[in-house]
């Protein structure tokens, strides 16, 4: 590959607030398979022109090489896959190094940081673990079956998040971009703080932040700071009506739509993530003749929305699809493909279609089987699947 190379050595910082030796993960970006020896965000930001990690992520690529941080990208590109770093590439329009400096100098500041600090969640979704939700963590140990799947590990990790500090002010002169993701980010004191920061340092529209979130929070203090910046809000949903209410325990449709009505006078732009799995597959089609409202109703829901297949738990992978279901599955969103409007809409269908009739079955790990996982969390939650679609009596 010619002219290999990614900006986020010179301007980007990912923090995970999660249980770790340092009680943190501060990397390069949130694809990086390597942590940065550094004990917080700050000291992490102050490290960028002395530490030796820094600057041999930046000879690898002067060298044509791809550093072994950057193996997911590196794999993703052989694959055809379209990569981390050519995103940033492109968000950033930065090609090389000597453009970083032209623009920058020869130590720019950090114009994005990626947070998700903890865990704190008012959900628990079905495919979801202790280190992203705090309600799982706290009730994880009702079930051996739960303890099995997640591990005591992550279980004591989740129960006792570290805590996370924002950096002061003044290193936060340069950000243009802000990502936060949870647990849930707009319930979360640290990137409330982080906003709060930012505001205090007059920045405004310039400032394109973009949050992750479960749609529950319109509170007016949650309005007000969003307003302050560029803001777009990617909900994370799941389904549509009953299949959302089940897959997202906690969740309640209605509110949920209330709540997109309030929040998006506020935001500049918004879309949904839809997480394929075995629990809201039968309900594909309802979610998409959903999400084609969406478009037609908001002039700023203009994001694309995806369709992302599970992997994990195996049992809720849609690779454990009959063959008689993904045909069904297939004849039913062809047919919704034809009568939804927006181009967004057309193309979920299809990434949905792709998925269905791709995903192969997983091998079987007795502790995340569908059944055993169902049961399981059936009992906990007091539901049950065949109230959703009478199909799901052939996988249990």
């Amino acid at each position: 590959m010619s002219n290999l190379f990614c900006p986020y050595p010179y301007i980007n910082l990912y923090y995970r607030g999660r249980n770790h030796p340092r009680g943190h993960r501060v990397k390069v970006c949130c694809d990086a398979v390597e942590d940065i020896n550094s004990s917080s965000l700050q000291e992490a930001m102050d490290g960028r022109f002395t530490d030796p990690y820094w600057e041999n992520l930046k000879q690898n690529f002067r060298d044509n090489k791809w550093p072994t941080a950057c193996r997911k990208c590196e794999r993703d590109e052989n694959n055809q896959k379209q990569s981390h770093r050519q995103v940033a590439v492109r968000t950033f329009n930065l090609e090389n190094e000597q453009q970083v400096i032209d623009q920058f100098g020869d130590k720019p500041p950090v114009l994005q940081l990626d947070v998700r600090p903890n865990n704190k969640c008012n959900l628990m979704c079905r495919m979801c673990t202790p280190v992203d939700s705090s309600l799982i963590a706290e009730h994880a140990g009702e079930s051996q079956t739960l303890v099995e799947l997640y591990g005591e590990r992550d279980i004591a990790d989740g129960l006792d998040p570290p805590t996370f500090a924002v950096p002061p002010k003044e290193y936060l002169t340069g950000i243009t971009n802000i990502r936060m993701l949870g647990g849930e980010p707009t319930l979360d004191e640290n990137c409330l703080a982080l906003m709060d920061k930012m505001i205090e340092l007059g920045k405004g529209p310039e400032v394109h932040i973009s949050i992750t979130t479960n749609g529950t929070n319109a509170r007016k203090s949650f309005l007000e700071r969003i307003e302050h910046f560029n803001t777009n809000l990617r909900f994370s949903i799941d389904g549509y009506g009953p299949y959302y209410e089940y897959v997202r325990t906690y969740g309640n449709w209605n509110k949920l739509t209330k709540n997109i009505g309030r929040l998006a006078p506020h935001a500049a732009g918004m879309g949904a993530n839809f997480v394929l799995q075995m629990y809201n597959v039968f309900g594909v089609g309802q979610y998409a003749e959903w999400l084609d409202t969406m478009y037609l109703k908001y002039d700023n829901w203009n994001q694309p929305s995806f369709a992302i297949p599970l992997e994990w738990p195996t049992g809720f992978d849609i690779g454990n699809l009959k063959e008689n279901h993904r045909t069904e599955l297939v004849e039913e969103l062809n047919n919704i493909e034809q009568t939804v409007q927006h181009h967004h809409t057309k193309k979920f269908i299809k990434q949905a279609i792709n998925c269905i009739l791709t995903r192969k079955e997983p091998f079987a790990l007795p502790e995340q089987s569908l059944t055993k996982l169902t049961k399981a969390m059936d009992k906990q939650r007091s539901t049950n699947l065949l109230d959703l679609d009478k199909r799901f009596k052939d996988y249990l």
